[in-house]
Order: C-alpha cells, then structure tokens, then sequence
C-alpha cells in the first residue's frame, strides 16, 4: 500500500463536476459571521427546485419580499438610504434574471453587502457578494439588516455532517466526501505497490499449505494495517465527522475495522459493499439512510442525556432562553439544543456585541453586561448564539426528528448542555 507523507499530502475535492452545488465550510460561516458591512448586508435564500419556480418564479418570490421590507424598514430611513436599497434591490434582480436561466442545485444562497452606489453610471460596488448553490431545499428566506442571517446554514451543517468514505479493495482505494446530502471524491488515491498476491485461496497442501496460510495471515495483517494508516492520515486531513468503509467484499471493509486505532472506530457509522467502479450516485444513495439514521441515533442520545442532566440537581444542563443566553455569554456551552424553526427575537449590545433576551419582549433600559445603553432589535437572535457557541468550540444539534422534537418543545423550544 503507498505511504503518504504528512506534510506533503494535499487532500482536495476533485474539481469539474457538473453537479452546481457548494460545500459551506465552517471556516466560511465564521468569515460571514465576522465580517462588518459597510451600510447593510441583504440575505438570500431562495428555492430553486423546478417544482417551486413552475409554481412561483425567483423574481415574483424576491419582489414580494422586498415590498414587505420596505414596508417595515423604509420609515427610518433617509432619502441616501432609499437610494441605495432600490438600486441594490435592481442589481439584484439582474442578478436573480440570470441565476434563474440555469439554476443549480435546490437553493440559491446569495449575501450582498454594498460598498458604493454610483447612480449616475447605475452601478452598485460590493463589500461582499457570495454566492452559493446547495443540494438540499430551504425555506425562502430574504432579508436586509446589519448582520447576513446564516441560520439556515446552520441547520443544514447540523442535518449533514461530514461524512467520509473509504472504498477500498487489495489493490486500491478511493476516497469521498458526503456532505449536505451529496458525494464528492477526492483528488488523492491509493494503490498497493507490494507485488505479492493477496488472494484467499491456495492450491498448497500438508506442512507447506500450513506455511503458506500462516503467510497469507501475516500479510493480510500488514495490508489492513497500511490501510488504516493510510485512512488515519486522511481522516486527520479532512477532520470528517464520521466515517463509513466499503469494499466490494463488505467482510474486508469488517476487517478493517478491526485495524482502526479507537478515535477512528468511534466514528465509523457503517460498513458497506460497493465495486470499485461506483458511481458518484451509487455512492450517495447507498450512504444516504447510513447517516440519516446516524444523524436520528445522535439527535436522540443528544436530548436524552440532556433531559437526564436537567434532573439531576447539579446536572451540566439549562433550558430556556434566558439562561441559554447568559450561559452562551460566559462561553460554558457544549452543545446548544433547539428546535427546528424556533425564532427568538432579542437585542445585541453595540459595544460589547452581547446578546440579551427572555420571555418578555420589553427591550432592556441598558446591556447587563457592560451597562451600555444603546441595544440592537434582532428579529431572531438564534443565529448569533450558534455561532458564538461554534466559535467558543462548542457544537450545535437543530432537532428536527418529531419524537425528539417535541421532547424539546416541552422545555421552551431550547436548551444547552454545560462544559462545567
């Protein structure tokens, strides 16, 4: 089996396929989640999916939204303001006009941050544009304010780990990516460079068939010993959530296992059969039901041991937004836990970025954190706690399965196990 040296191999997805979607790295949240725009950022998700634009076009759907814009925000803005957003919302539509001509994948993802208007040339000068095509359906999502709202990446990133996927036989090994419910392969392979053969069978007899056997032992326990070194290295490069093994003889991919170091096998979800010449779409849809039914067990497991720590005395758990939120200040969550679609709306403090909501929906007479005095309306404030609980290093579990669902529903929709 080759040998790959750590510092020189280079892990990437093989580019060129015709498939039109993005994979939305953490990395890329948290640069979107940094970044400040000049005068606003306008956030897009629209559904792309033939079914939804026979029904409703991406422009009626974008032009509806803008109207309900303008009619909350428009009252507080000046005549600059006005300006800007109509010609914004004009350069969008071209923009829309021609995405809708060749739409890829089944959401459109688009966030717009202008930098400069120039109305007299009709041109608008970004900050940020960035586009992105994603596999699964979102709901429409548009709007206009001071932060891109990313939520609905979120709760893709959480519905779809990364997943990787060793396909593997004695001879060779391919690796892919299944992630936001698609395949990518990797551009880096293997091949077995030991020219003996490793086959099962034997036309030895007596002593020397026993000599014989003893060395198919001996060799196929260096070979699956290579293999999981090899899968180490790359699972290590590409930090893949979980893992599934496959081979065209599915007790190889068994005896794999077997090999991995215990960080390793603690990640590996399934092991499966598949010929080495297995398409990007063989490979999705056999991998598929593996991690959503992996996704399913650990959404449970998750609001299960989470419900036991709400009853222990001291248990590392909270619920509701209140504490939530003044946990996710003092950086102690683990794991935020909530329900698909629940909305909080809250403020943020303009110096100190703090988040502050409750129940009430009274807006607080100053920042209880560092007293400041001017907050911030959100309309939701469920996006900015995951991410400062992702850049704090804690994780995020969006329930969206009902049995766990409404186990949530019961503790106000949201919660949060503890570091300490």
């Amino acid at each position: 089996m080759k040998h790959l040296d750590d510092d020189l191999m280079q892990v990437t997805l093989k580019p060129g396929t015709d498939r039109g979607y993005d994979f939305v790295s953490d990395s890329e949240i948290v640069a979107l989640k940094q970044f400040q725009p000049p005068v606003g950022i306008m956030s897009i998700y629209l559904d792309v999916r033939p079914e939804t634009l026979a029904e409703t076009p991406v422009l009626t759907r974008f032009k509806d939204a803008v109207k309900a814009i303008r009619t909350h925000q428009e009252a507080q803005w000046n005549h600059d303001d006005k300006v800007r957003f109509n010609m914004l919302v004009e350069a969008l539509e071209d923009d829309l006009r021609e995405e809708a001509l060749t739409p890829h994948g089944r959401t459109l993802v688009l966030f717009a941050a202008p930098s400069r208007i120039r109305p007299k040339r009709g041109k608008v000068d970004y900050a940020l544009f960035k586009t992105y095509y994603l596999p699964d359906a979102v709901p429409d999502l548009i709007e206009w304010g001071q932060t891109p709202v990313l939520t609905p990446l979120l709760v893709l990133r959480d519905a779809h780990p990364q997943t990787g996927l060793m396909l593997f036989n004695r001879e060779e090994g391919r690796f892919f990516l299944y992630h936001l419910g698609e395949v990518e392969e990797y551009n880096i392979g293997i091949k077995n460079e030991d020219g003996s053969a490793l086959s099962k069978a034997s036309p030895w007899h007596g002593y020397g068939e026993h000599n014989h056997q003893q060395w198919q032992k001996e060799h196929q326990a260096r070979y699956f010993r290579n293999v999981a070194a090899v899968l180490s290295k790359v699972a290590q490069k590409t930090k893949w959530e979980w893992i599934v093994l496959a081979s065209p003889d599915i007790q190889e991919a068994k005896h794999l296992y077997n090999y991995l170091p215990d960080m390793l096998k603690e990640r590996v979800i399934g092991e499966i059969a598949l010929p080495m010449a297995a398409t990007i779409t063989e490979i999705r849809d056999t991998v598929k039901p593996i991690v959503d039914a992996a996704e399913a067990e650990e959404e449970k497991a998750t609001v299960q041991f989470w419900q036991q720590e709400l009853a222990k005395p001291d248990g590392l758990a909270v619920s509701g937004v209140a504490d939530v939120v003044e946990m996710t200040q003092e950086y102690r969550i683990e794991t935020l836990i909530y329900s698909e679609g629940f909305i909080q709306p809250g403020w943020q403090c303009s110096d100190c970025g703090s988040l502050v909501a409750d129940i009430l929906t009274e807006k607080p007479s100053k920042c209880p954190y560092c007293d400041a005095s001017y907050l911030l309306e959100k309309s939701d404030i469920i996006g900015e706690l995951a991410l400062k609980v992702m850049h704090a290093g804690g994780t995020i579990e969006v329930v969206q399965h009902a049995e766990t669902k409404a186990l949530v529903d019961t503790e106000t929709f949201i919660g949060a196990v503890l570091r300490y």
